[in-house]
C-alpha cells in the first residue's frame, strides 16, 4: 500500500481542488504508481544451498569426501580439505563459485590429481558431476513454509538450477506439490548455465510471464542475484546469505536476505 493517509499535494490554495477532486487525484496517483511499478508475479529459486543442501549441515569438503566415497574412492576429510585448498590456489579461484559442468568437472579432475588418484579422466569427472545428484539432500526448514505462503498469495513458483539432469526427480519429489514440472529449469537439460541471459529468459517464458515481473533468489551473489537482474532482465534479485557474510554494496534491484522467509517482504 502506497498511501496510509489521504494524499495531499502541495498546491496553491486558489488552485486547490475540492475534497472530492482531491480524493480522485489520490486515486489517480495511486493507479499511476501501480502501473509504473509492476508487481512481482513469479519467484524463482536456485536449488542447491538455497532450498536444500546435500548431507545437511556438512562442510563442502565433507560433501566432496562423501561423493568420492560413494564413487568408490576412499579419502579422509583431511586429505580432501588439503587437495581442495591446493586446487583453489592452483586455479586462482579465490572466492569464485564454478557454474558450468565443464568447469566443475575440470575442478574435480584437479582435486583428484592432488589426491594422487590413478584415474583422473574426463569420464570420471563427469560421472562425479552426475553422481552428486544421488547424494541425500536435506531441505532447509524455511523452504516449504515460504513456498506455501507465496503459493497462497497467488505467486507463481519456479526453480533454475545449474545441475545435472538427474536432480530433476529429487526436486520434483521435494516441491512438486507447489512447483510445476515445466517451471523447473535444469541447466544440463538446456546446455545453458546461469548467469547466461537465455536461461533466465527461458524460465520466464515457461511461466508465460515477462522477466520484468519475476524475482530470483539464490545463494550465489553474482551468478544468481546479480545475474538475474543484469543479464536475465528480472525485476529483482535476492542474494540468500545464510552465513551472514556481511553487508555489501549491491547494484540496483539486488538485495541481501538471510532466510527464505525474507522473500515475502519483497513481494
Amino acid at each position: 500500500l502506497f498511501f496510509s493517509r489521504p494524499f495531499n499535494p502541495i498546491i496553491p490554495s486558489r488552485l486547490r481542488p475540492s475534497h472530492a477532486a482531491n480524493g480522485t487525484l489520490s486515486l489517480l496517483v495511486f493507479v499511476i504508481i501501480k502501473v509504473c511499478i509492476m508487481e512481482i508475479k513469479a519467484v524463482l529459486f536456485d536449488w542447491d544451498m538455497t532450498m536444500a543442501r546435500v548431507l545437511g549441515d556438512a562442510s563442502p569438503e565433507m560433501r566432496l569426501q562423501s561423493l568420492f566415497q560413494w564413487a568408490g574412492m576412499e579419502y579422509s576429510v583431511n586429505e580432501v580439505e588439503t587437495a581442495v585448498s591446493t586446487t583453489r590456489l592452483d586455479l586462482k579461484l579465490n572466492g569464485n563459485v564454478l557454474q558450468t559442468q565443464r568447469d566443475i568437472a575440470q575442478y574435480y579432475q584437479h582435486i583428484l590429481r592432488n589426491l594422487g588418484a590413478e584415474n583422473t579422466s574426463w569420464a570420471v569427472a563427469n560421472y562425479l558431476y552426475d553422481a552428486y545428484s544421488y547424494m541425500p539432500s536435506v531441505m532447509y526448514e524455511d523452504t516449504l513454509p515460504t513456498l506455501r505462503y507465496l503459493d497462497r498469495m497467488g505467486i507463481k513458483l519456479g526453480v533454475i538450477s545449474n545441475h545435472s539432469r538427474l536432480i530433476r526427480p529429487v526436486i520434483e519429489e521435494a516441491v512438486g506439490e507447489l512447483i510445476d514440472s515445466e517451471h523447473v529449469i535444469i541447466s544440463q537439460e538446456m546446455g545453458i548455465y546461469k548467469p547466461a541471459p537465455s536461461i533466465f529468459l527461458h524460465a520466464a517464458a515457461a511461466m508465460k510471464l515477462s522477466p520484468e515481473v519475476c524475482l530470483f533468489v539464490g545463494d550465489n551473489l553474482n551468478g544468481d542475484a546479480i545475474g538475474a537482474v543484469e543479464k536475465g532482465e528480472f525485476q529483482m534479485g535476492l542474494w540468500l546469505d545464510r552465513e551472514g557474510a556481511g553487508e555489501k554494496t549491491f547494484p540496483p534491484h539486488v538485495h541481501r536476505i538471510s532466510t527464505l522467509a525474507d522473500v515475502i517482504d519483497y513481494i
